[in-house]
């Protein structure tokens, strides 16, 4: 579904995106448009695969039985530097090493 945000690239000048946005505002049909996808399958993601993986996921947001996404992320960053640890005792190619470049999100290089 191609209407679950306005992409602000999508219009060549701010001109038109604000004609744009004005027209939804003047248009509840059109402007509702962009919630359809919430109506879809399990908790409004029409897409079965990712709605599998968040089952699967071990941590939550606002679920008491499960740990908090901050220290579900701390657990994976934990987990891939051991399992690279690992790969390097067992004499496995080197990891793929990522940097960070200025075209995400413009943050600077760490």
């Amino acid at each position: 579904n191609n209407k679950t945000v306005v992409v602000v690239d999508d219009f060549s000048t701010p001109f038109h995106l604000a004609e744009y946005i004005k027209h939804l505002n003047r248009h509840d049909d059109e402007y509702l448009k962009y919630f359809e996808y919430k109506s879809y399958g399990h908790d409004g993601i029409p897409n079965k695969r990712l709605v599998e993986r968040m089952k699967q996921r071990e941590w939550g947001i606002n679920d008491f039985f499960k740990i908090s996404f901050v220290e579900g992320f701390e657990c994976h960053i934990c987990n891939r530097i051991y399992d690279e640890l690992i790969g390097e005792a067992r004499g496995d190619d080197p990891p793929v090493s990522w940097a960070v470049e200025n075209d995400h999100y413009g943050c600077p290089q760490p």
